[in-house]
């Protein structure tokens, strides 16, 4: 949902704090730091270094599109992270030269760091899960949908909201969704106590279905439509598998 939403950048400092009050009801082991593009971020060293120092988090990747080199404080950051740590490269149609040159100088480096190459396999085609236009789907579709789609434990931190799903941060501004608050929640107003933990245990919980799945056609066998990585399209160029 990019193309429709303001791009904003999120205070590293809060989000640092957020994952600690995260680990007060659970154990954070593994991150995924994601975009938009991470690495438009100037301050993410912070956050990589909270990473390296926390002896709980035993891995995390990072994904970059393959257009912004790091900087040099980045760099250092992530080769101090250790082998816990593994950047992912994608490398987008058009964006050869530019992604090559951020792995080559990554991968020198000491980082661990693999290239994905969106343009070579027809399985790194993305899922097209919905526009903005996209109708609410039928209650009985949308929980055949839920049951295989593969971003279903993507457990989403986002500027103090807490969601199963990435898909799930953006419904209420995109589609006028009223967010429901045992699927969103608000970690920095989450009661630390058995209330607050049943809240969370309820949001991650893959066998309930989610408010927010019934405008998304899901990543899953289920949806035939796919649109080329990297590239936004409208519905009448998606392309069908």
């Amino acid at each position: 949902m990019i193309p429709y939403l303001k791009p904003v950048l999120f205070d590293i400092d809060s989000l640092i704090r957020d994952i600690e009050i995260l680990s007060q009801f659970c154990t954070v082991n593994y991150l995924s730091i994601v975009g938009g593009e991470p690495l438009t971020n100037p301050d993410l060293y912070k956050l990589v270094d909270y990473i390296g120092q926390n002896p709980d988090i035993t891995f995390c990747k990072l994904l970059t599109n393959g257009t912004i080199m790091p900087s040099q404080r980045l760099m250092e950051s992530m080769k101090a992270a250790g082998k816990k740590f593994i950047v992912h490269v994608d490398q987008y149609p058009g964006t050869e030269e530019t992604s090559t040159m951020i792995y080559q100088k990554i991968a020198s480096a000491g980082i661990r760091c693999i290239t994905l190459r969106h343009s070579v396999f027809k399985e790194m085609h993305w899922k097209y899960l919905g526009g903005v236009d996209q109708k609410t789907l039928p209650e009985d579709m949308s929980q055949d949908i839920y049951r295989s789609c593969g971003l279903r434990g993507c457990y989403t931190l986002a500027d103090g909201e807490f969601t199963a799903c990435p898909r799930g941060i953006t419904t209420e501004e995109i589609y006028d969704v009223p967010k429901n608050k045992w699927e969103n929640i608000n970690i920095r107003k989450l009661p630390n106590n058995v209330w607050g933990r049943a809240r969370l245990a309820t949001s991650i919980d893959q066998g309930i279905y989610k408010d927010y799945c019934r405008n998304c056609l899901g990543i899953t066998e289920l949806n035939p439509l796919t649109v080329d990585a990297g590239v936004q399209l409208e519905l009448r160029d998606v392309s069908h598998e």
